[in-house]
């Protein structure tokens, strides 16, 4: 199974459950709004800036990532002893091998002139993810133009 399908069969997962749950606590008055309101603020971000990089991970790293969260999640719900110490540690690890590939991919790009006729051969937007659209619509004929 992609990563992809792994990352988005869990957000579906998460999101009807959290539906489900959510509704049940609003009707029984447990929601404190305020508290939703910056969990809400603080999530939006992160999941914008996730899915950005998720998408240029290589997939052994994501999914040795998700693997590390699950392990220090699982450390946490243990009670191990000192397992704030291990979770300090796992996650200074996992920024740091993270800023580390950050650093290799930055170094590994070439700049790119605006003047250089390569400087944007995908005719893309420049975010790396995906053609632009207005670029894949000059590069199909038009069918009025078959016809002359």
């Amino acid at each position: 199974m992609t990563i992809a399908k792994i990352v988005g069969t869990d957000i579906f997962h998460a999101a009807a459950l959290l539906w489900v749950a959510g509704f049940g606590h609003l009707v029984q008055g447990n929601v404190d709004l305020h508290a939703m309101a910056w969990l809400l603020l603080g999530s939006v971000p992160g999941i914008w800036v996730a899915s950005r990089f998720t998408l240029r991970l290589p997939q052994d790293a994501l999914r040795l990532g998700l693997a590390g969260v699950l392990a220090l999640s699982g450390i946490k719900l243990l009670n191990v002893p000192q397992s704030s110490y291990v979770i300090a540690v796992g996650v200074g690890l996992g920024l740091t091998a993270f800023l580390v590939w950050l650093g290799v991919q930055s170094r590994g790009r070439e700049p790119q002139r605006t003047d250089s006729p390569r400087a944007d051969p995908a005719g893309g937007d420049g975010d790396g993810l995906r053609g632009d659209a207005a670029f894949e619509a000059r590069a199909e004929p038009d069918l009025a133009d078959t016809r002359r």
